[in-house]
């Protein structure tokens, strides 16, 4: 497939949705947090925050990869570029609004657990954070994600800062093939749902600034 990476719109926000759900249909956290998968609601309130994100956020760059052919989109990323810091890193978590359709008590619970293990990492230091990556299962290993990846690093060495993601030990390696290292763990408990898999242990990465072994490449 040739792929070509771009900023998705307002229009694209229902498919951006939809593959999320398709790529993490078999993720264990995904599945407690959403026991019914990708209902109409669910998709509609996903489309409502994401177009609040694009309108209001200036941090927030929505980004895709199509094939060329098609015009499909096969892969989506979400970064943040805290070019300032993160202006909400010492501040109070607010209030979270639980989506329709979803273990309310497992979203409202687990949701931030990986917001406040970023922020006890990262401070208010200048950085591009990986919030979300996602590849429709069709297009897997062929490259889309590594391209979604170099947007944010060369974004990110162009203005000299690190950048940070979490991510699963399965997909480490392509992170590692992108400079980040792991710094910290990111635990996951999911025995209160009564889920087979008991933990979930996700990692913290972190690109050091103009990572060199990168720039060698």
């Amino acid at each position: 497939m040739p792929f070509e990476v771009c900023s998705a719109s307002e229009a694209d926000l229902e498919n951006l949705s939809l593959l999320v759900f398709n790529a993490f249909a078999q993720n264990p956290i995904h599945r407690v947090i959403y026991p019914y998968g990708a209902t109409n609601d669910i998709i509609a309130w996903n489309i409502e925050g994401d177009r609040r994100g694009m309108r209001e956020d200036k941090n927030a760059h929505y980004m895709c990869v199509r094939d060329t052919d098609t015009r499909t989109i096969v892969s989506y990323a979400l970064w943040y570029e805290y070019l300032h810091g993160d202006e909400q890193s010492n501040e109070s978590m607010e209030a979270i609004d639980c989506p329709p359709d979803t273990n309310s008590d497992a979203f409202c619970r687990l949701d931030p657990i990986g917001t406040v293990k970023r922020k006890s990492i990262m401070g208010r230091r200048p950085y591009m954070y990986l919030a979300d990556i996602a590849t429709a299962p069709p297009a897997r290993r062929q490259g889309a994600a590594s391209l979604l990846l170099k947007w944010g690093i060369d974004r990110a060495d162009a203005s000299g800062i690190p950048c940070y993601l979490q991510g699963s030990p399965e997909g480490a390696s392509l992170y590692q093939k992108h400079g980040f290292v792991a710094v910290d763990q990111v635990v996951i408990d999911l025995r209160p749902w009564k889920s087979p898999v008991g933990q979930v242990v996700n990692l913290a990465m972190l690109r050091p600034i103009g990572n060199p072994e990168m720039r060698s490449r």
